[in-house]
């Protein structure tokens, strides 16, 4: 029985090259081996293009719908499929030069996203454990020991001073900038401190409050951004996602990791 490219493009016996094109375009990408990890991908992908190859030319188009072509039943190798994929891309190539006027001197190969799968699944989970240091840097801290307060400047910054505990460890200067003047505490007041546990964010606690005050530095776009983070490292790591999606996660954890680095260090 002979096969119905029509029916495999899902087009009509009308369609206009455009319509094939563009009908192909659509199931290759959702059928793509690259792309595509079940069992029959290969299969179809290859039955739509031997579709796409004999529709798309005005003569096997024509001849198949006379039924020329039917008998035998054309059947394309994945060799061949890959040879035709092969010489679309360097029509593409050739088209777009004709068109703009000009080739460049670089040829990149497709990037095997298969090959590149597992890099990109430690990128994003190790992206994942950076943004997680964040959460439990907003929840976790240690006792910094206590300060006296020696400064209040621009109304919502103090500047405290540590005692040191031996002469092998001298006083130092601690600036907490606080979000409302009316809860910094007073010049000469001793404060306990905290600080959180991975990058050091300190709190203060005055002995007329009985809960610590958080220091508005780090800049809460750093939370945000690192929660974006998790989210493209948590999703490049399930196993639902294909190879390329998997891929193009980890592109954006690292670029969302980075603007958090940024603001971190400008903080």
């Amino acid at each position: 029985m002979s096969k119905d490219y029509y029916e495999i493009l899902g087009i009509g016996r009308s369609a206009t090259q455009e319509d094939i094109k563009r009908a192909y375009r659509q199931k290759a990408k959702h059928f793509h081996p690259d792309l595509n990890s079940s069992a029959n991908a290969q299969a179809r992908f290859q039955e739509l293009t031997e579709a796409h190859s004999i529709l798309s030319n005005e003569d096997t188009r024509r001849r198949y719908d006379n039924g020329d072509l039917n008998e035998p039943e054309i059947t394309f190798t994945w060799a061949e499929v890959q040879e035709m994929l092969r010489r679309q891309e360097e029509e593409r190539a050739t088209s777009w030069v004709q068109d703009l006027g000009y080739s460049g001197r670089n040829r990149y190969s497709p990037t095997d996203y298969k090959a590149n799968a597992r890099t990109a699944a430690i990128i994003n989970r190790i992206m994942m454990l950076f943004a997680f240091s964040f959460i439990l840097d907003f929840f976790i801290f240690t006792d910094a020991g206590s300060a006296q307060v020696i400064n209040l400047f621009e109304l919502v910054n103090v500047e405290c001073q540590s005692p040191g505990g031996s002469p092998d460890a001298p006083t130092k200067r601690i600036t907490i900038k606080v979000s409302d003047p009316a809860l910094a505490p007073a010049l000469g007041q001793t404060v306990d401190l905290r600080k959180s546990l991975f990058y050091g964010v300190h709190s203060f606690k005055t002995p007329q409050s009985s809960t610590y005050i958080k220091s508005i530095n780090p800049p809460p776009a750093i939370y945000l951004f690192a929660l974006l983070v998790f989210i493209a490292g948590a999703l490049g790591s399930s196993r639902w996602f294909t190879p390329e999606a998997k891929f193009n996660a980890a592109i954006v954890s690292t670029f969302f990791g980075l603007i958090v680095l940024t603001l971190l260090l400008l903080s």
